[in-house]
């Protein structure tokens, strides 16, 4: 069964009670740590939750009776004589004013959701999703650099002799369309998750689903804009912030401008304008390279966001 617990206010799960336990004997949690399951009618202290751990632990008596609750703009876990209260939804009042705007537009919970699971969806780590996109993404943008690089630099010869060149470019191109189809589902495997997340912080900011978070790359012109809208929507709620930074959008526009480029590239080289289209991907080239950088920040920095509010603090290297 899923355990949660609150720690320096921030709701850490769901986690086996295993890890619970070992958390508790690396000291990231105490006698005084409120935690809570399905089952439990609030948040306890796990002195409480688990009296035979704490016989040999000081003789700890006087834990915090008070009843917790989970503000549902936030997540925080909080006594609920600190909350503001809308019939059984509880509310940090620092999100007061985001509740009642909600309220006024339709979109506030109706109802205070269990701990760590909001509208349907739970918190889990998005980092092995990043990793593997950041790297497949980097394996192809070096690879497509290489690539006109040969083409360019390969001297000319006979079309029917097989040249060392020809071999290197052959192998090159596998690499790159191998990239691109592991770039292509380990970033939306990302996309998905934490979009997922988002949802599962409150969703404050959110419309789009996480299936639709990736479904719109294959929709026809809808995939200029949302896709964009679903991670936009994500930051926000991640760092509960309407503004997002320049680098969202700046990600965003490389990315459509690098797609642009390579049809291009490719229906000169469909029309036997081979040399016109290496020229074209050399610039592509230089698109490419700080994309790479955009996407990579953009990953690395919302992924350590989700696991800071997920997870109580871990750090994911950018």
């Amino acid at each position: 069964m899923d355990w949660y617990a609150a720690k320096e206010g921030i709701q850490v799960g769901p986690m086996t009670e295993v890890r619970l336990r070992e958390m508790l004997d690396a000291g990231e949690l105490t006698a005084e740590s409120l935690v809570w399951r399905d089952g439990l009618p609030n948040w306890q202290p796990l002195s409480s939750v688990f009296p035979e751990g704490f016989s040999e632990r000081g003789g700890m008596s006087s834990f915090p009776s008070e009843a917790m609750a989970t503000c549902a703009v936030s997540g925080r876990v909080l006594p609920a004589s600190q909350m503001l209260h809308y019939g059984e939804v509880s509310v940090a009042p620092e999100h007061k004013d985001a509740f009642v705007q909600g309220l006024r537009e339709g979109s506030a919970p109706s109802l205070q959701p269990p701990a760590g699971r909001l509208n349907g969806y739970a918190y889990q780590t998005p980092k092995m999703r990043a990793t593997l996109a950041k790297f497949a993404m980097l394996s192809m943008t070096v690879s497509g650099a290489i690539m006109p690089l040969i083409e360019l630099l390969a001297p000319e010869s006979d079309p029917e002799v097989l040249t060392p060149a020809d071999l290197l470019a052959a192998l090159t191109g596998l690499v790159i369309l191998i990239s691109l189809v592991l770039s292509a589902v380990f970033f939306s495997m990302w996309t998905h998750r934490v979009v997922a997340n988002a949802h599962a912080f409150g969703g404050r900011f959110n419309t789009i689903s996480p299936g639709w978070a990736v479904g719109w790359y294959f929709i026809p012109f809808a995939n200029l804009v949302k896709p964009y809208h679903a991670l936009k929507e994500a930051w926000q709620t991640t760092f509960d912030e309407e503004k997002v930074p320049s680098l969202l959008p700046a990600w965003w526009g490389f990315w459509i401008v690098s797609n642009i480029m390579g049809n291009i590239s490719l229906r000169l080289t469909m029309n036997g304008m081979e040399e016109a289209a290496v020229m074209l991907d050399l610039v592509t080239v230089a698109i490419n390279l700080p994309l790479l950088v955009f996407v990579w920040q953009v990953v690395s920095r919302l992924t350590e966001r989700q696991m800071h509010r997920g997870e109580g603090g871990q750090r994911f290297p950018g």
